[in-house]
């Protein structure tokens, strides 16, 4: 008479498909996590890509398109190798409306400045004595 058990070899059976099962799971779990981060950090780079073209998108819609005042400059003379752009900006008095100097308007003498910083990897907007980065881990940017 058999007695009531499993033998040695069917314990092992399935202890080897319980573990194989679990390697499985443990792959996928893995690759989930990763695939969620590279995710999560493309989003985050897009975000930041989306905020920066909108603040340099409000600054040019109110830029004078002078060539006298609105300069594009292609591999800075500085030797920084960046793309860079200055524009100047309307002076605006204190309730937030444009100056008007004899139905002109009047243009601050400050030009901004947008530059691509190659050594932090950041786009950065300076107006005055002021620095601001719009964004960071840009590798490169164009204006035309």
């Amino acid at each position: 008479m058999r007695e009531k058990g499993f033998t040695l070899l069917e314990g092992l059976f399935v202890t080897f498909i319980t573990a194989a099962l679990i390697a499985i799971l443990a792959t996928a779990l893995i690759q989930s996590r990763i695939i969620f981060q590279a995710t999560d950090i493309s989003a985050t780079l897009q975000a930041n890509s989306r905020r920066a073209a909108e603040n340099m998108a409000l600054d040019l819609s109110q830029a004078n398109r002078t060539p006298v005042r609105f300069t594009i400059l292609q591999d800075d003379p500085a030797g920084t190798g960046s793309d860079s752009i200055a524009f100047e900006l309307p002076q605006y008095d204190a309730g937030g409306k444009p100056v008007l100097s004899g139905g002109n308007i009047s243009w601050d003498p400050e030009a901004v400045t947008i530059i691509l910083d190659p050594l932090n990897s950041s786009l950065v907007r300076t107006k005055g004595g002021s620095s601001r980065i719009l964004a960071n881990n840009v590798r490169r940017v164009n204006f035309y």
